[in-house]
C-alpha cells in the first residue's frame, strides 16, 4: 500500500467534523441518559437525578438549535447545488432521513420545554423522553443505512424500482458491512460524548443554575461516569472495526499513517477517561476544571484520527 499523506487541510477538515459529529451524536444520545436519570429519580426518591436530567436535556436542546439549524441550511444549500440528489432513486430515502431528524428533534424540544408543565405527569413526560430516544436511534440508523448505500459501488437500487423495493434495498444491510460497527460505535460514543459535554454545560451554568454544592458533588461524577463507561465501551465495536478493515490497512510501518491514526483513535480516549475517573474519584469534583475541559480535545481528535482512517481505508 502506497503511504498516505494527510494535508494541513484534510487534518483541519477531519478536526472540524470529528467535533461536529460528536455534537450531533450527543444530542442524539442525550435523551437515553435523561430519560435513565428521570427513572433512577423515581427509584431512589432523589431529585439530584431529575436535575441532571433537566440541564442534559437543556443542554442538548441549546446545541441542537445550533447545530440543526446549520444542518437545515446546508441541506437547502446542497439541494440547490446538487439537485440530482433529491431528484433519483435516493430521493425519498433522503427525504425520510431528514423527516426523521426533524421529527426527533421536535420531541427532544417538546420533551425539554415541557419539564415543568408535565411535572404532576412524569411518567407521560418520561414517555415522551422515550419516544425522542427512540426517534433519534432510528434517524441514525435511516441515515447511515443511506450512506451505506450511497457509497458503495455499482447501482445499488434497480433501474425503475417501487418505492418499496428502493426501501427494501437501501435498508437491507449485510452483516459484513462495517455499517454495523460504525452504528454501534455511534450509539456508544454519543452516549459518551453527551457526558463529556455534560461535565463542561455544568462549569458554563454553575453560576445561573446554583443548585448547591451537594448537588454538584453529585452531578459531576455522574456525568464523569456517562462519559467514561460508553466511551470504554466504544472500544469494542472499534476494534472489530478495525479487523473488518485492516485487509485494506497494508503492512504495519512507521510510515503508514493509516496505522498511527488508528493507534490515536483508541488512546485519546483512554486519556480522556483517566481525566473523567479524577472527576469521579474526586470530594470536589467541580474543582477538575481542567480535566473536564481537557478530555473534549482528546476525544475529538480520536474522532478526526477514526475519521480519517476510515474514510482512506473505505475509499471514500
Amino acid at each position: 500500500m502506497t503511504p498516505m499523506l494527510i494535508s494541513p487541510a484534510q487534518a483541519a477538515t477531519a478536526l472540524i467534523a470529528g467535533c461536529i459529529g460528536l455534537v450531533l451524536l450527543a444530542i442524539a444520545a442525550s435523551p437515553i441518559i435523561t430519560v435513565a436519570n428521570q427513572q433512577l429519580a423515581v427509584l431512589h426518591k432523589k431529585s439530584f437525578h431529575d436535575k441532571l436530567a433537566k440541564q442534559i436535556a437543556s443542554m442538548a436542546t441549546t446545541l441542537g438549535c445550533l447545530f440543526f439549524t446549520g444542518i437545515a441550511a446546508g441541506s437547502v444549500h446542497i439541494a440547490v447545488q446538487n439537485p440530482e440528489i433529491f431528484q433519483g432513486p435516493f430521493r425519498l430515502p433522503l427525504m425520510v432521513s431528514l423527516g426523521a431528524v426533524t421529527f426527533s428533534f421536535a420531541l427532544l424540544m417538546a420533551y425539554t420545554l415541557l419539564w415543568k408543565t408535565m411535572r404532576q405527569s412524569k411518567s407521560l413526560h418520561m414517555l415522551i423522553g422515550l419516544f425522542a430516544a427512540i426517534s433519534m436511534i432510528s434517524a441514525l440508523f435511516l441515515i447511515y443505512g443511506l450512506a451505506n448505500s450511497m457509497l458503495r459501488e455499482g447501482h445499488v437500487v434497480p433501474a425503475g424500482a417501487g418505492q418499496l423495493e428502493i426501501f427494501t434495498t437501501i435498508y437491507t444491510v449485510s452483516p459484513a458491512s462495517a455499517m454495523w460497527p460504525l452504528f454501534v460505535q455511534s450509539l456508544l460514543g454519543g452516549l459518551g460524548a453527551s457526558g463529556m459535554f455534560t461535565q463542561c454545560y455544568l462549569l458554563l451554568r454553575r453560576n445561573r443554575d446554583d443548585f448547591g454544592r451537594d448537588y454538584y458533588k453529585f452531578a459531576a461524577p455522574s456525568a464523569a461516569k456517562w462519559a467514561l463507561i460508553p466511551t470504554l465501551m466504544q472500544l469494542v465495536p472499534a476494534a472489530w472495526l478495525f479487523f473488518m478493515l485492516q485487509p485494506t490497512l497494508g503492512t504495519p510501518a512507521t510510515d503508514n499513517i493509516t496505522m498511527w491514526c488508528w493507534l490515536t483513535a483508541a488512546v485519546m480516549p483512554l486519556l480522556a477517561s483517566g481525566l473523567w475517573l479524577r472527576v469521579m474519584r474526586s470530594e470536589t469534583p467541580m474543582r477538575h476544571k481542567i480535566s473536564m475541559i481537557a478530555a473534549l480535545p482528546l476525544a475529538m481528535l480520536a474522532a478526526a484520527a477514526q475519521m480519517i482512517a476510515v474514510t482512506y481505508q473505505l475509499g471514500v
